[in-house]
């Protein structure tokens, strides 16, 4: 099966590669749940990661293995279920955040959306049943 590039298929367009923006963004992210963990912010059973306009999902799958290595460290986060949305408004960078997340035996809810239309969702519970 031949997929059709960017210019054959106008709804999906180039997915956005990783570069030093999204490196220093990972970073940034480790420190700040260092931080929101560290001042006692698990009283949730559910810790939820939202990664809009995803790309190839390399914020979500960078959140979910830190928190997965936090959790087997013996942080207090190991009896929180952790769950990861991914938005982006191109197909394309979904089936990449897809295909990435299997890739490292993570799951990640996929939802294709514009949010920045005037029909946008507006919490992250309508995101996760709209990926479902």
């Amino acid at each position: 099966t031949t997929i059709p590039s960017g210019s054959d298929c106008p709804e999906e367009g180039a997915v956005m590669y990783i570069g030093p923006d999204s490196l220093a963004l990972v970073h940034h992210l480790h420190a700040s749940f260092l931080g929101y963990l560290n001042n006692g912010n698990t009283d949730s059973s559910v810790f939820r990661v939202l990664d809009v306009c995803s790309g190839s999902g390399v914020q979500a799958l960078a959140a979910l293995g830190m928190l997965d290595v936090l959790r087997k460290s013996g942080h207090e986060l190991a009896a929180v279920d952790v769950e990861a949305v991914a938005v982006d408004v191109n197909q394309r960078a979904l089936r990449f955040t897809e295909f990435n997340a299997r890739l490292n035996g993570m799951k990640v809810t996929t939802v294709q959306s514009d949010l920045l239309a005037d029909n946008a969702m507006t919490s992250i519970e309508e995101l996760v049943g709209r990926g479902e």
